[in-house]
């Protein structure tokens, strides 16, 4: 019997390498071996890279004129599936918890996952849009975190489970929400000081901790906030917060961080932490000059205008410096595009602001005419800046950055369109760290390529938008104004 069980274990289990002692087949523990073996042979599977043929698949067909949908960003698994966050005001289905409002006039945040191959999994509305989108971590096994804000104007639905209770005035409502792989709603996480929501309490970005631990959002508050964890810091009525939360939803800690200023004048949009325990990044959108002890070390003077400043913090959350982006007197960047935000090993910072006009810059400078057009910064971890630059390949071009991630070998690509306006065509384009130029650029079908991401067999996945139909889309592109749509290329 015992040499039977041998002969038959090492035959199912031989492919995966694992060897079983004399002592694991007492009768006792084989069945838990059994069971503890088909786990994990069904997560390699699970994990096993799906490699597939260049395709590209509009997320649903929109069969009402002027309807839209614009994705905002992606992620990808370990075997190639493909997440996305995107904004619309058409119905496709009733899935999740279906659309909120009126069609054409109603904002929704909508969900959709795709297989490495193409096909369509699942797709998900997640409530009725109050304000831009903000982040979504993916993690493999485990689930979909969604940072975000909806509005529950009309007795729209909100996101169903929630850990923490929803304020009990009407309006805005920061949440985090997690979805299972499947799709399946898991719990939502309201950000609230228990009573408001709407212009009190506000969430700007997520992020995983580099060592994958556990989550960050950063927001801003005017009161305490609810079932903080521990608190480190106190509430002034106006803070930055950056709340660490576990994976199940609940919060490990508060911490509050001194505002430069008045918190409308104040809007953090990126959360960086930089790496080797370097500290973090906030890049925030700023209409107001500091009048804070808080913050002291000034890298260059605040332009009078909006613009973007970066604040850096040590480990400890210790303030250590701040720079205004762009030297402008007379002109305000666009706040309709994130800046991006990549922190490099060698703590230095790149990002980026949008300007429809001429700003200073070390590199290439503005290209003319009145288009919006990316420049892009790279800033010391000491706070000097090292390099800025407008990306364009001519003049007569205007390039808009929508994302940049960083690839295996430490290379980074950006992702976005290029005009003039009326004429835009997504690319994605290989960021070159020296010039803060382009190495290359790859155009795409896509009017506006909104994120781009490796896959696991080195070739792109990205989402973007376009105008009119694309023959190799599966799925009409209907009579819409802008849908909504999945690529994987080499």
């Amino acid at each position: 019997m015992k040499r039977f069980l041998i002969l038959l274990i090492s035959v199912s289990v031989f492919s995966n390498c694992i060897i079983f002692k004399e002592s694991d087949l007492d009768p006792s523990s084989l069945l838990s071996n059994l069971i503890g073996l088909n786990r994990f042979i069904n997560i390699s599977r699970s994990e096993a890279c799906q490699t597939s043929p260049n395709w590209s698949s509009f997320v649903g067909t929109i069969d009402i004129a002027d309807r839209f949908s614009f994705p905002t960003n992606l992620r990808v698994s370990k075997n190639s599936d493909l997440y996305s966050f995107m904004l619309t005001d058409y119905d496709y289905g009733s899935f999740g918890i279906g659309f909120q409002g009126v069609v054409g006039s109603a904002t929704n945040f909508y969900l959709s996952k795709f297989s490495g191959s193409g096909s369509p999994i699942w797709s998900r509305y997640i409530g009725r849009r109050s304000d831009r989108p903000d982040a979504m971590v993916l993690r493999d096994r485990d689930g979909l975190y969604i940072l975000y804000t909806v509005s529950d104007t009309g007795g729209a639905i909100l996101p169903p489970n929630p850990i923490v209770s929803y304020p009990s005035s009407a309006g805005s409502r920061a949440v985090l929400i997690k979805l299972s792989e499947d799709g399946e709603f898991l719990w939502t996480r309201p950000f609230t000081d228990g009573t408001n929501g709407d212009g009190i309490v506000s969430a700007f970005h997520l992020i995983e901790r580099l060592d994958k631990t556990s989550l960050y959002v950063l927001g801003g508050s005017s009161n305490a906030l609810t079932s903080p964890g521990t608190v480190i810091g106190t509430p002034t009525g106006d803070n930055w917060f950056v709340q660490e939360i576990g994976f199940d939803g609940n919060a490990i800690s508060t911490r509050y961080l001194p505002l430069p200023g008045a918190s409308s004048s104040f809007r953090a949009t990126r959360l960086v932490e930089i790496p080797n325990n370097g500290g973090f990044y906030i890049i925030a959108y700023v209409s107001a000059d500091i009048n804070s002890a808080s913050f002291s070390n000034e890298m260059n003077i605040y332009p009078s205008v909006a613009t973007y400043m970066v604040a850096k913090f040590d480990s400890n959350w210790n303030y250590q410096w701040h720079r205004h982006l762009g030297e402008s007197t007379s002109l305000a960047p666009e706040d309709s595009n994130y800046p991006i935000s990549i922190a490099l090993d060698n703590g230095s910072l790149i990002t980026s602001s949008v300007y429809n006009g001429v700003t200073l810059a070390i590199g290439q400078p503005y290209p003319g005419g009145t288009d919006p057009s990316t420049i892009l910064f790279e800033i010391a971890s000491n706070g000097s800046l090292l390099n800025s630059s407008f990306v364009y390949k001519t003049t007569s071009e205007s390039v808009v950055i929508n994302n940049a991630r960083v690839f295996s070998g430490n290379r980074i690509y950006m992702a976005g369109s290029v005009g003039p306006s009326g004429s835009n065509t997504g690319f994605i384009s290989n960021l070159n760290m020296q010039s803060l130029s382009e190495n290359e650029r790859i155009i795409r079908q896509d009017a506006y390529v909104s994120d781009v991401q490796e896959m696991c067999d080195g070739s792109f996945g990205s989402i973007g938008y376009a105008t009119a139909g694309v023959s190799s889309s599966p799925i009409p592109f209907g009579i819409g104004s802008a849908n909504s749509i999945f690529s994987r290329f080499k």
